[in-house]
């Protein structure tokens, strides 16, 4: 029998390493061990040396993709101060029954110093908004290399750019994310109804140990007026008479100042809903899957009653459009 073969290896990290890594970053890679043939290596190991030759990590290969044998998980932290570290992938080679794969290694440079970035998110707005009264909305904040921004500061400025509310973020992330820290504001609504245009800035953060810039996100809502009347909606079915549930009501109106009111509801299991709103003509909308429903123009004053009628016309893949 003839001598085995010599297959040469290759290492890398994938996704790359950027030429600048964020101060203090969390980061997440893999190595991959590539044969010059192909080979799957899976349950062989790669080392990563200090300067020194101190194994710092033994990866094991557990997955062989596109003829590519990958690592599990290699999880660092980047320094906090700028500095440049060089660290080496190392494979020590196997043997095999067909073929021998040589040893390989491969330089990694892992450089920090870039700026720690954040950014901010706003949702959870109540509509209708009443001109006057307080209301409640989220604030989220995430910094761009996984490091909590639990105890930092977020101020609600209003279109005077006058401090309106402020809020200390928490320490534990909203559900389903990894690290965006939120808050519930309470803020006052301007006193008579206005479109506006508000911003939250994020830039009170001495809570944190590694430096990051700050941020701003602006966000508008529309101040209603309080409602003095109510509008009752029956959605009846075209054939039958009988009421439909889960109908989604609408009802909007150009105000004034050219802002819109916006008013909603959901019918019950009876098919009717009632929605509060100021006396005035709005342009009534109502959605529901499956159903055609034509708008109609409506009169509100005092307690007024209206029904539609709703026409079953069921389709494939019903899409929801709304404002």
């Amino acid at each position: 029998m003839g001598d085995k073969v010599l297959h040469a290896t290759r290492l890398e990290v994938f996704p790359a390493l950027p030429a600048g890594l964020a101060l203090g970053a969390r980061v997440t890679r893999r190595v991959r061990l590539v044969c010059s043939f192909g080979c799957n290596l899976k349950g062989e190991q790669v080392s990563i040396l200090d300067a020194e030759g101190n194994e710092l990590a033994a990866l094991t290969l557990t997955a062989f993709r596109d003829a590519k044998n990958e690592s599990d998980e290699w999880n660092f932290t980047a320094p906090d101060e700028p500095a440049s570290t060089v660290l080496t992938l190392a494979f020590d080679g196997c043997e095999g029954e067909a073929a021998d794969h040589a040893a390989s290694e491969a330089e990694v440079i892992i450089a920090s110093g870039a700026g720690n970035a954040t950014s901010l998110a706003v949702w959870g707005l109540p509509e209708p908004l009443i001109a006057g009264e307080a209301f409640r909305f989220r604030v989220g904040a995430k910094s761009s290399s996984g490091h909590s921004l639990a105890g930092c500061t977020i101020a609600v400025r209003d279109d005077k750019d006058t401090v309106v509310a402020t809020a200390v973020l928490g320490e534990q992330p909203w559900a389903g994310t990894e690290d965006l820290h939120w808050v519930e504001v309470e803020a006052p609504a301007p006193p008579s109804p206005m479109r506006c245009s508000w911003a939250v800035q994020l830039d009170d953060l001495t809570a944190l140990t590694v430096p990051h810039s700050g941020a701003t996100v602006q966000f508008g809502f529309t101040a209603v007026p309080r409602p003095d009347s109510q509008l009752t909606v029956r959605v009846l079915n075209k054939e039958g008479g009988f009421g439909i549930a889960g109908a989604e009501i609408r009802i909007r109106a150009e105000t004034a100042a050219g802002t819109v009111a916006l008013f909603r509801g959901t019918t019950d299991e009876a098919g009717t809903a009632v929605v509060a709103a100021p006396s005035g003509r709005y342009r009534l909308v109502v959605w529901k899957p499956n159903y055609t429903i034509a708008p109609i123009e409506v009169v509100v004053g005092g307690d007024a009653e209206v029904a539609l009628v709703a026409d079953f016309t069921p389709k494939k893949k019903p899409e929801k459009i709304w404002m």
